[in-house]
């Protein structure tokens, strides 16, 4: 018991020093809002995933834990949107919207944060929660960050989509998949990985602005049961 909430503080730890790192990083580099806003993105589901390992075990106790730690968030977006005038709310929406408005939080970050506690909740550290994840946030991270400075744009449903930013989707979520396979499971899935990195990247493409983190992740949980992949 004491080292499962032992791992839990050291979970804590690291993500907030993580959000300070990105606050730092906006006031003395780089304040562009989108920029900040989608390496929180980025790097919070990725880094989360990392401390899954922290736990002694697989229990309903650690799911609930660890899981707690994206759903406050998500609580605290929905808090935030209802009382802007806020200090802490203002915060919040100069950290993760693009234009300063709170409506933004409880689009694309208010999913994001509630669907990465869902689905690790729901299943913990298997490949049916680690890759979607890592899809959703590494892949859409790294399309909207590169696209964001592109000017070769591609025809496309719905918003602005560049070649260089689908091309970091793939690029980057099939390395990475690569690499957290290691770290979880000692070995690689070159096939399942690249599979996966394409399903994500066409379902980026074709959907809403708003509703792509939805897509993003229940197709490529989706196609994690359809290889059979546990």
């Amino acid at each position: 018991m004491e080292s499962t909430f032992t791992a839990y503080l050291t979970q804590n730890c690291v993500l907030l020093l993580l959000i300070l790192f990105i606050m730092l990083f906006k006031l003395f580099l780089i304040s562009d809002p989108m920029v900040t806003r989608k390496m929180i993105h980025l790097l919070t589901g990725p880094i989360y995933l990392l401390t899954l390992p922290f736990y002694p075990l697989d229990s309903i106790l650690c799911r609930i834990l660890s899981s707690s730690l994206p759903f406050t968030v998500s609580l605290l977006l929905l808090f935030s949107y209802t009382f802007p005038t806020l200090q802490l709310s203002k915060i919040m929406t100069g950290l993760m919207s693009r234009g300063g408005s709170p409506h933004e939080l409880i689009q694309g970050p208010f999913f994001y944060s509630f669907l990465v506690a869902l689905w690790s909740l729901l299943f913990w550290d298997s490949p049916h929660a680690v890759f979607p994840i890592l899809i959703l946030a590494i892949g859409d991270g790294m399309a909207a960050i590169i696209g964001y400075y592109s000017t070769n744009t591609l025809p496309a449903p719905f918003g602005r989509k560049t070649r260089e930013g689908t091309l970091a989707f793939l690029l980057c979520s099939f390395l990475c998949e690569l690499l957290f396979s290691y770290y979880f499971y000692s070995k690689f899935f070159f096939l399942n990985s690249s599979i996966l990195a394409v399903v994500g990247c066409v379902m980026e493409y074709i959907s809403p602005p708003i509703y792509d983190n939805l897509a993003v992740l229940f197709s490529s949980t989706a196609i994690t049961y359809a290889l059979n992949w546990s």
